[in-house]
């Protein structure tokens, strides 16, 4: 999966894959679920990176071995990469790797070559660099704007995010705040699934049990035709294909309450899985900025998904 984004039903494609989606101008329909997300002014370019697929990528990358092709975080050109810059926060190929050595810029940025990395000699912790403000590229994220729902860095709370319009707390305590509301949901939403795998259950049932009912009704027609064949062959052909009819129009009215039922269902446990999958791993292996980068987002989608009890 290259440069996986993720849509806001928390679904997640590659950059090139979503960009080839025909859609209206300001919003893109999920390929699976069929939810719209809105779009950024920027497009699908500047949907929010899958944190969690490009740290698996990445780990996954530093636990093998030989030579490994990704895109260059720094020519953007799919090479074989020798180096992790924690600085510029991705691998690099060998002629970059080459350009950090040389150009003043870039001599001062932390580099790892994947050896070091594999050598079990290099933190791991160390390669993931704590991360930018996109507006200031050189302050870190340090602040959680409660009023607009997102991370900000000291810039950003002087400036743009400025008290008293805006209201932001530091980022630890609103990571540790967000957990909570984020388990709180989760547990909530966990119980929604139990219950929706219940009815969904209940429903092959009472389909299960039509179709019995179904299958008896129409023997007990056709007994009921050859035994007295003979006497009222004609009344009775006619009540057959009567009752007959009404037994299929009641059967296929059935049948599409409960398929209609069922995918409806079957499209909230999705939902409710795939939520469920994504929070929690945000929760036990995302950083605090990741939590806190998702939280608007997981808590919106969570909270639509708990009021589905």
């Amino acid at each position: 999966m290259e440069q996986p984004k993720a849509l806001t039903c928390l679904h997640t494609f590659c950059f090139k894959c979503l960009k080839n989606v025909q859609h209206p101008p300001g919003q893109i329909t999920c390929p699976l679920c069929q939810d719209d997300s809105l779009l950024p002014k920027g497009g699908v370019d500047e949907l929010q990176n899958n944190f969690f697929i490009n740290q698996l990528k990445e780990r996954k990358a530093i636990r093998g071995t030989g030579e490994f092709k990704m895109i260059c975080k720094c020519c953007k050109k799919d090479k074989v990469n020798v180096a992790r810059c924690v600085d510029c926060c991705g691998f690099i190929c060998q002629d970059c790797a080459d350009l950090h050595k040389t150009i003043d810029p870039l001599s001062n940025h932390k580099v790892y070559t994947i050896d070091e990395l594999r050598s079990g000699e290099v933190d791991i912790s160390k390669v993931w660099k704590e991360q930018r403000c996109h507006n200031h590229k050189n302050q870190i994220l340090m602040f959680f704007c409660k009023t607009c729902g997102i991370p900000i860095c000291m810039a950003c709370g002087l400036y743009k995010h400025s008290r008293p319009e805006h209201d932001f707390i530091e980022m630890e305590p609103a990571a540790e705040d967000h957990k909570k509301e984020m388990k709180g949901l989760l547990a909530s939403c966990r119980d929604v699934a139990k219950r929706v795998d219940t009815a969904i259950k209940q429903d092959d049932k009472v389909k299960t049990e039509l179709k019995s009912a179904m299958d008896k009704a129409s023997k007990d027609l056709l007994t009921a035709k050859e035994k007295a064949k003979e006497d009222f062959l004609k009344l009775l052909e006619d009540n057959y294909r009567a009752n007959s009819e009404k037994l299929q129009k009641i059967a296929a009215e059935r049948n599409t309450n409960i398929d209609s039922s069922k995918t409806n269902l079957s499209n909230l446990q999705a939902k409710l899985n795939n939520a469920m999958v994504m929070t929690n791993q945000v929760l036990t292996a995302g950083s605090t900025h990741d939590v806190t980068s998702n939280y608007t987002k997981f808590t919106s989608i969570l909270g639509s998904l708990k009021r589905n009890k």
